[in-house]
């Protein structure tokens, strides 16, 4: 699975260090080491490498609970051009042991892998700062179409908010469906996932791909600026089984989480699509 990509913005923070453990290396970097913060009851890892071929193609950050990278247990970061190195990621447990490594694709089309390096995060405790988290457009446009594949193009008329979550997720059975309680008013940010019908020229029709947001049935005051923060896929009037996903900022204007009914509406008049879930915190 290859994960989001974050901005952070915080109000509380403390910075914590370790060590990586340094085995021999078997290729792409030789070295990779991470450094640790904690925010809002998450820890963000700052990793760095070194060693590696500032000319491949490309390089990835692989990550997992698992010494050997067991299926499923895997998350990885990139692509990176071979001059960087560096990233920071955000949202790894406390109290955890990591295992990480750097895989990077020369420019004669072969692979290699770094080490395997090892790391423990620390406790965190909860605190009152927020997390921004955004997907790039090219990981955003990945998740919509991982989503538009497992939901497939039926759908009822006029379309259906297909459920919610804090995270970008790619599998439609991680959503909180319309009418239920997702948490995490910590990361600062709430998808809704929407799925159109499939139709050539559908009924369906959302002038820009805008969607309003309401909470506690009120307008926030980001929707003066913005009633869409971020659609990807289904911008035009829809076709073809589109999923929409489409968000909101989940703070008010002093940077607070913002716990409440949340309800997003979809396009216009009887052709709208409605949903609405509570935010706990």
């Amino acid at each position: 699975m290859r994960l989001k990509l974050t901005l952070v913005f915080l109000t509380a923070v403390f910075a914590l260090g370790f060590p990586a453990l340094i085995p021999t290396a078997k290729g792409a970097a030789s070295t990779v080491s991470m450094t640790q913060a904690c925010f809002a009851g998450a820890i963000e890892g700052r990793f760095r490498w070194s060693g590696n071929d500032v000319q491949a193609k490309q390089q990835w950050l692989d990550l997992s609970t698992s010494e050997k990278f067991d299926v499923g247990t895997v998350e990885s970061e990139g692509p990176f051009l071979g001059l960087i190195n560096s990233y920071t990621w955000l949202d790894l447990a406390p109290n955890t042991i990591y295992y990480f490594r750097v895989t990077q694709e020369l420019k004669n089309g072969g692979w290699e892998a770094s080490g395997t390096f090892t790391g423990t995060t620390t406790p965190c405790p909860p605190s009152t700062g927020i997390r921004l988290t955004f997907e790039s457009s090219v990981k955003a446009r990945e998740t919509v179409k991982a989503l538009a594949d497992a939901l497939g193009p039926t759908a009822p008329a006029p379309g259906v908010v297909v459920g919610f979550s804090t995270k970008a997720v790619r599998d439609p059975a991680e959503l909180t469906p319309s009418g239920g309680t997702v948490t995490g008013c910590s990361t600062g940010m709430l998808y809704a996932v929407i799925h159109v019908p499939a139709s050539p020229v559908g009924p369906f029709s959302a002038p820009s791909g805008r969607a309003e947001w309401s909470i506690d049935t009120q307008k926030p005051f980001w929707a003066a600026f913005s009633s869409s923060v971020v659609t990807f896929s289904g911008l035009a009037p829809a076709s073809s089984g589109s999923v929409v996903r489409v968000s909101a900022f989940t703070f008010d204007l002093t940077f607070k989480p913002a716990p409440g009914v949340y309800e997003v509406r979809y396009g216009t008049g009887a052709n709208a699509i409605e949903g609405k879930v509570t935010l706990a915190c």
